[in-house]
């Protein structure tokens, strides 16, 4: 759910300025004429900021939680071990003839 409001919120927050800018608005300005018609899309860019502002505040929150009440993993979660502690048997290749 985190990575799908990040997904929109940057897609929302870039892709306006993105056209904005195909649109002929300067950059680092804080204000401009209303006629010529940025306030629609500079408003979904502000829009889409703030969903991916809480998309990351999420992804933060989740960040805290799981370091504070996270299970423990084991020495090495990323290998493939049977219950006895011992790595699987290899098996050998077969041959045809």
């Amino acid at each position: 759910m985190e990575l799908l409001d990040d997904v929109i919120g940057f897609n929302l927050a870039f892709f306006p300025m993105h056209l904005t800018g195909l649109l002929g608005m300067p950059r680092r300005i804080y204000t401009y004429p209303h006629e010529l018609g940025w306030g629609t899309l500079n408003l979904v860019t502000t829009v889409g900021s703030f969903v991916l502002a809480v998309g990351i505040l999420i992804f933060l929150v989740d960040v805290v939680v799981s370091l504070r009440r996270g299970a423990v993993a084991g020495p090495n979660p990323w290998t493939r071990r049977r219950s006895n502690g011992r790595p699987p048997r290899r098996r050998r290749p077969t041959t045809s003839r």
